[in-house]
C-alpha cells in the first residue's frame, strides 16, 4: 500500500515539474509573440492549474486500470 502511494507521488511530483516548465515555456512564449497582452500570468497559471488537475486524474485513473 505505502509503495503503490509512493509510486502516484513521484508520477504527480513528476508531472507537476513537467508541467510547470511546460507552463513557463508556453507564457514565455505568448509574451515574446503577442503585442498585446490580454491574458495576464494570473490567468494563465488558471488555465495550468485546470490542465494540470485532468492530467493527473487521467493518469491516476489509468494507472489504477493496469492491475
Amino acid at each position: 500500500m505505502k509503495n503503490k502511494l509512493l509510486g502516484i507521488l513521484k508520477i504527480i511530483f513528476g508531472m507537476f515539474i513537467f508541467y510547470t516548465i511546460v507552463c513557463l515555456l508556453g507564457y514565455g512564449t505568448y509574451y515574446i509573440t503577442f503585442d498585446e497582452k490580454t491574458l495576464s500570468f494570473k490567468n494563465f497559471l488558471g488555465m495550468y492549474g485546470i490542465l494540470l488537475q485532468v492530467v493527473v486524474l487521467v493518469m491516476v485513473s489509468m494507472k489504477n486500470n493496469d492491475k
